[in-house]
């Protein structure tokens, strides 16, 4: 019977090189979509946080007087609530408001708490001298 030297790979070996191959690639996919999902979450938590901060820098100076509104930024619509409250200090607003949007794993929110100082009103019947 005559000897075989033959160099190469069996077929064994091929059927494990591809298993752990596949394996890998698997692995790989699905890290690199798990890193793309978390890159829309965080833009999207990101995105909300400046509009929550323009809409309260807004509110405390005067001007935005609506309770609640919409924002469309690109594929998200965030929605804001506000609630103005007395403070515990005479004088002073608590401005709550709220940024919610609908995530991929369900709504998310953004919340905002910041104090104003209310003008107060003169008396007309007086006079200072």
């Amino acid at each position: 019977m005559p000897k075989s030297d033959s160099k190469g790979f069996t077929l064994i070996e091929v059927m494990v090189a591809m298993t752990i191959f596949a394996v890998s690639l698997i692995v790989i996919l699905n890290l690199f979509s798990r890193t793309m999902s978390s890159t829309a979450d965080i833009r999207d938590y990101t995105i909300g946080l400046i509009l929550a901060q323009s809409k309260m820098t807004a509110i405390k100076s005067g001007l935005e007087t609506n309770l609640e509104g919409i924002f469309e930024e690109g594929d998200v619509e965030y929605e804001w609530a506000v609630a103005i409250n007395q403070s515990h200090w005479e004088g002073i607003e608590e401005i709550q408001l709220q940024v919610f949007w609908q995530g991929r794993k369900g709504q998310k929110s953004i919340e905002l708490t910041g104090y104003r100082v209310i003008q107060p009103i003169e008396d007309k019947g007086e006079k200072s001298e």
